[in-house]
C-alpha cells in the first residue's frame, strides 16, 4: 500500500513539472509577443499603458463650467498630454547667478536642433512669472530626456545638481504658494501639510533671502501627519542647513498648541504665526498629466470625502494665524468642492461666530502679485453630484441617505453671500494656459479691526446672510432633531481661538504609537568641558553663543554637534513632551580625534555656511585655480598651491580649517580668478596635514564647485585611496599662471603618504543614521533618487498617504 502511494504521489509530481514547463514556455511567448508589440508601438513592453479617459470625470467638469466651452477640447487633450520638465534655481543670489550662466552656456545653447522621435525640440524657456528668471521649463518628458543621447549632459548635470540642492525639481505650479506669501527674514512660518518637501524648502530660501543677515530672527516649522514622509522630508530639506528649521509629525487638522513660555509658570504664551502654509491632502486630479494612475481612480466621492478634512485644516491654521498674518491654501485638484467650498464655508463661520469681533479674515485679491502667471478666477456657484451621477441644487434635494456623505458646507454660497466673500480673488491654473498642472490657490488675511470702526463693521457682520450650516433648528424632535442640533453644535464650537483645541481633538482618543524613537535633543551647558577647546582653536566670536549648540547622545562621546536658532530651542524647551519632534538644527562640528590636533572637532560643510561669519581663525583665502586643486584629486600637496595659500597654511598647525573665495576682495584676486574665477563667494571646509590639504565636501557638491570654476566634473577623480590623472581641462585650469608646470598632482605613491596626516571622510558627507533611518535615507541610485528624493510631488493622489488619512473620509 505505502509503494503504491509513493509511486502516485511521483506521476502527480511528473506531471505536474510537465505542465509547469508548458506554462513557462506559455509565459515566455508572451513575454516576446509584447515585447514585439511594444516595438512597433514604442511603449514600455513590461507595463499596460493608462487609459486615460473617464466619463465621469468629464460629465462632472463640463456641468461646472469651470471650463469654457470653447476651451473644452484643448484642456482636454492638454490634461491626456506628459507633463514637461520645470525646474528652479536655488540658493544664494549671487551663486544662482552663476549657475544660469552655465546652465545657459552649457546645456540650453546646444538645444536648438536636437530632434528626438522625429520631432523638434523647443528650446528651453523661462517660467515668465518666477521672479529672477530662476525657473525654467523644458517642453520633454524625463523619460525622453533619459534616453536621449544628445541630452545625457543635461541628463547627469540636473541629477547632480538636484542632489547637491542648487537645483530643484518641482512642478511649476507647486512653486506659487510660496511666492504668494510674501515672506521676511523676521516672521514665523508654518507649513501645515509639508511633505515631501519642496513648498518647505522654498519658504526656508525665502527666509534667508538677504544674505546680510547672519541669522534671521524667524523659523519655518514643517509638519506632516505621515511619519515616513516626514523622514523623507529631512533628507530633501536639509541641503538647505538651516538652522531656523525644525520638522515635527502631527496630524494638521489638529495642530498642537506651541507655546514660547514654559505653561508651569504661571501665563502661556501660544505661538501665533505670521505666514500659514496649507497645502492640502486632495483628490489629485490636476495631477493627471504627472500621475496617470488618476484617470481610473477618480470619482466624485474624492472630494466629498476630502472636504471635511480640508475644512477642519484651514480652520486650524486662521486659528494659528497672528493678526496681520496671511494664510495660503492651496490644492492641486480644480475641484470646487474641495477648493472655493473649502474657503466659503469657512469664511462664513468665522463671520459667524461672536468671538471674532476684533479681527476679521478676507481673501486677497493676488491676481497681479505674480506678473506672467495665466489663470482664471474663482468660482461662485457649481453643482454637487453624487456617486451615481445624480445632480443636487442644494441640501434640500439630498436624500437623507446620503447626508453623511454630502454636507450642507459643500453647497455654494448664496448670491449675496458670494459678492462679500469675493471669491473670485482665488486663482486657478488650468493645464492648457501655460502648459502646466491644473492648481487653486486662495490667500487669506487676518485684519485687526480698529477701534474706532469696530462697532460699525461687527454689525455688518453680524447682519450679513448666516449660513444654513449654523443655523440652529427651532425644533429638535425625534432622532433626526438631535442629531442636526449635535452637528450644529459642533460648527458653532468657536474654533478661531489657538488656545481652544477644535472639536476634534477634544475627543478622547489615544494617539497610535508608531514612527521612529528620536534619539533626546540635549543642549551643551555653560560649562560644557568640550567648548572652550572648540572657541580657541577656531577662535569664536563672542557674538556666537553656544548655548543654542546641542547634541543628539546623551552618554559616551559627542559625535555630532548641531546648531540651532533661539526660537527653536525656546519652543524645544517648552513643548518637548506635547509635541513629535522629527528633526532640527545644523550639523556644524563633527568629532575628529586626531594625535596632532588640539581640537576633537572638525567643521562640517553642511552648517558651514552658517559658521563662517563667526570663524575668526583657520581660513585660507584661496584663487579659482586653488579650488580646482583641491577639489580635482584626493590629498595635495602643499606645494601644489598658489603661493599666496602655501604661506597661509604654514601658519596653521594640523586641523580643520575653512577656504572662502571672495571675489570682492579685489586686494587677494588676480587677473585669472577676475577673468576665469566665478562671480560669487564660495566656502568650504578640509583639513590641513602635515604636508598636504583635503576637502570635505560632498561629491555632488564638488561637481558644483568645479562647474561654477568652469572644469566639467569626472567621477573618476573622487575615488577614494587613490588619486588619478585629472582631465585636459583641469590641468590647463590648474596651470593657468606661471610657476604651477611643476604640479604633480597624479602620483599615486605620494598621494598614500599624504593621506596618513588627514582623516577620512566620515558621515558628514551623507546622511547620517542619527538623522534619518537607513531606509529612508538617499540612495546611491542616481536615477533613484531623481524620481523619489528630488522629483518632487507635492500631491497626494493615493487618500490613504494623505494627511489624516484615517480621517479621510468621512461617510459612515
Amino acid at each position: 500500500m505505502g509503494r503504491r502511494n509513493r509511486n502516485k504521489k511521483q506521476q502527480d509530481m511528473k506531471r505536474k513539472d510537465r505542465g509547469d514547463d508548458r506554462d513557462k514556455d506559455t509565459k515566455r511567448q508572451r513575454l516576446d509577443d509584447a515585447k514585439a508589440d511594444s516595438i512597433q508601438t514604442q511603449e514600455p513592453w513590461g507595463y499596460k499603458m493608462t487609459d486615460k479617459n473617464n466619463k465621469m470625470f468629464e460629465t462632472f467638469y463640463k456641468m461646472q463650467n469651470i471650463i469654457p466651452e470653447d476651451e473644452w477640447e484643448t484642456f482636454m487633450a492638454t490634461m491626456r498630454e506628459p507633463l514637461p520638465i520645470t525646474f528652479r534655481a536655488t540658493g544664494f543670489k549671487s551663486e544662482v547667478q552663476e549657475l544660469l550662466k552655465i546652465i545657459k552656456s552649457d546645456f540650453f545653447s546646444n538645444m536648438v536642433d536636437i530632434e528626438i522621435e522625429g520631432k523638434k525640440v523647443d528650446p528651453p524657456s523661462t517660467l515668465p512669472w518666477y521672479p529672477d528668471g530662476c525657473g525654467w521649463q523644458i517642453n520633454l518628458t524625463k523619460q525622453m530626456v533619459r534616453k536621449s543621447p544628445p541630452l545625457e549632459k543635461l541628463h547627469k548635470f540636473l541629477i547632480s545638481e538636484t542632489e547637491s540642492g542648487n537645483i530643484s525639481r518641482q512642478e511649476a505650479v507647486s512653486m506659487i504658494p510660496p511666492l504668494l506669501m510674501d515672506i521676511k527674514p523676521h516672521h514665523k512660518v508654518l507649513d501645515m501639510c509639508a511633505a515631501p518637501g519642496s513648498k518647505t524648502a522654498q519658504l526656508i530660501e525665502y527666509l534667508h533671502a538677504d544674505e546680510s543677515i547672519k541669522l534671521p530672527e524667524g523659523f519655518v516649522i514643517a509638519n506632516d501627519a505621515d511619519n515616513k514622509r516626514c523622514y523623507m522630508m529631512t533628507h530633501q530639506v536639509k541641503r538647505l542647513a538651516s538652522p531656523n528649521f525644525m520638522i515635527i509629525n502631527h496630524d494638521a487638522s489638529t495642530m498642537p498648541n506651541i507655546f514660547l513660555s514654559d505653561p508651569g509658570a504661571g501665563e502661556k504664551k501660544c505661538l501665533m504665526y505670521d505666514r500659514v502654509l496649507a497645502d492640502v491632502p486632495c483628490s489629485g486630479d490636476g495631477t493627471m498629466r504627472k500621475n496617470p494612475d488618476v484617470w481610473g481612480k477618480w470619482t466624485v466621492a474624492n472630494g466629498h470625502n476630502l472636504h471635511g478634512l480640508q475644512t477642519r485644516i484651514l480652520k486650524r491654521g486662521l486659528a494659528l494665524l497672528g493678526d496681520n498674518g496671511r494664510l495660503v491654501y492651496s490644492t492641486c485638484s480644480l475641484n470646487p468642492i474641495e477648493d472655493e467650498a473649502v474657503v466659503a464655508s469657512t469664511l462664513l463661520q468665522w463671520r459667524n461666530m461672536s468671538a471674532n469681533k476684533n479681527c476679521e479674515i478676507r481673501l486677497v485679491d493676488i491676481s497681479k502679485e505674480l506678473p506672467g502667471l495665466k489663470h482664471n478666477k474663482g468660482v461662485s456657484h457649481w453643482k454637487i453630484m453624487s456617486k451615481t451621477s445624480d445632480v443636487y441644487e442644494n441640501m434640500s434635494e439630498v436624500p437623507e441617505a446620503l447626508h453623511t456623505q454630502i454636507r450642507p458646507s459643500m453647497f455654494p454660497p448664496t448670491p449675496e453671500q458670494a459678492e462679500s466673500l469675493n471669491l473670485d480673488r482665488c486663482i486657478r491654473i488650468l493645464p492648457h494656459l501655460q502648459n502646466t498642472g491644473g492648481f487653486f490657490v486662495a490667500v487669506i488675511e487676518k485684519v485687526p479691526r480698529i477701534q474706532q470702526e469696530d462697532q460699525q463693521k461687527a454689525d455688518v457682520t453680524l447682519t450679513a446672510p448666516i449660513d444654513d450650516t449654523t443655523k440652529e433648528p427651532e425644533a429638535a424632535n425625534g432622532e433626526e432633531g438631535k442629531k442636526e442640533v449635535e452637528y450644529v453644535k459642533k460648527q458653532d464650537r468657536d474654533w478661531s481661538k489657538p488656545e481652544i483645541a477644535p472639536y476634534c481633538s477634544q475627543m478622547k482618543k489615544k494617539r497610535k504609537a508608531g514612527g521612529f524613537k528620536e534619539d533626546p535633543y540635549i543642549f551643551l551647558e555653560e560649562t560644557d568641558p568640550i567648548w572652550p577647546p572648540i572657541q580657541k582653536f577656531f577662535n569664536m566670536d563672542k557674538e556666537f553663543d553656544h548655548k543654542y549648540l546641542l547634541v543628539r547622545c546623551g552618554e559616551g562621546k559627542k559625535r555630532n554637534i548641531y546648531y540651532t536658532s533661539p526660537h527653536i530651542k525656546t519652543i524645544l524647551a517648552h513643548n518637548e513632551e506635547r509635541v513629535k519632534f522629527i528633526n532640527l538644527g545644523v550639523k556644524v562640528l563633527v568629532r575628529s580625534d586626531h594625535d596632532d590636533c588640539d581640537c576633537s572637532f572638525r567643521l562640517c560643510q553642511e552648517g558651514l555656511h552658517m559658521m563662517f561669519p563667526f570663524l575668526n581663525a583657520r581660513s585660507l583665502k584661496v584663487h579659482s585655480r586653488d579650488i580646482v586643486t583641491m577639489l580635482s584629486t584626493e590629498n595635495p600637496f602643499l606645494d601644489n598651491f598658489s603661493n599666496d595659500v602655501h604661506s597661509q597654511a604654514k601658519a596653521y598647525s594640523v586641523g580643520s580649517i575653512w577656504f572662502i573665495y571672495d571675489p570682492s576682495d579685489e586686494a587677494f584676486m588676480d587677473q585669472d580668478d577676475r577673468e576665469n574665477g566665478p562671480n560669487c563667494k564660495l566656502v568650504f571646509c578640509g583639513w590641513k596635514g602635515k604636508v598636504s590639504m583635503r576637502s570635505f565636501v560632498p561629491k555632488q557638491e564638488r561637481f558644483h564647485f568645479l562647474r561654477l570654476c568652469g572644469v566639467q566634473p569626472q567621477d573618476a577623480l573622487f575615488k577614494r585611496g587613490h588619486m588619478k590623472s585629472p582631465p585636459a581641462n583641469t590641468q590647463e585650469a590648474i596651470q593657468r599662471i606661471p610657476g604651477t608646470d611643476s604640479m604633480d598632482v597624479t602620483s599615486s605613491a605620494d598621494n598614500q603618504t599624504a593621506e596618513s596626516d588627514v582623516p577620512a571622510e566620515d558621515d558628514d558627507v551623507q546622511t547620517t543614521a542619527s538623522d534619518i533611518p537607513a531606509k529612508y535615507s538617499a540612495t546611491d541610485d542616481t536615477e533613484s533618487a531623481m524620481d523619489s528624493a528630488t522629483e518632487n510631488t507635492d500631491t497626494v493622489n493615493d487618500v490613504t498617504q494623505s494627511n489624516n488619512s484615517t480621517e479621510a473620509t468621512e461617510a459612515t
